[in-house]
């Protein structure tokens, strides 16, 4: 007679807390894209690192330009930073590891949000 034991495997997805002593930015880090809306519009390439590091890549539509920007996310999930005439505030969620958020810089203002790629 054969005998065979049920196995459960789990799968954590991105944003899962995984009980580690690293935390919920540690679960999040990783590339990301998105877009920026309002005065301007583009894209957002981005990486958020382990110790709240955030970086990102804008390319905006109506210029062609590419910028570059970077700042930190708090444990609380508050995003902020500033660099090369572009600033932006928001709020990372760990849950689903997205973020949202408003920028100004001297095209205008307006909203962007991240989703996690990897």
């Amino acid at each position: 007679m054969r005998r065979t034991t049920p196995v459960l495997l789990v799968a954590l997805l991105p944003g899962c807390f995984d009980g580690g002593d690293e935390g919920k930015l540690a679960d999040c880090a990783g590339g990301y894209e998105g877009v920026i809306d309002g005065d301007a519009t583009g894209t957002i390439d981005a990486q958020l690192d382990a110790d709240g590091a955030f970086s990102a890549v804008v390319y905006t539509v109506e210029t062609g330009v590419t910028t570059s920007s970077s700042g930190m996310v708090a444990e609380d999930g508050s995003l902020t930073g500033e660099e090369q005439d572009v600033s932006f505030a928001g709020t990372f969620d760990f849950d689903d590891c997205t973020a949202e958020g408003t920028w100004a810089s001297s095209l205008g203002v307006g909203t962007w949000d991240l989703t996690f790629i990897d």
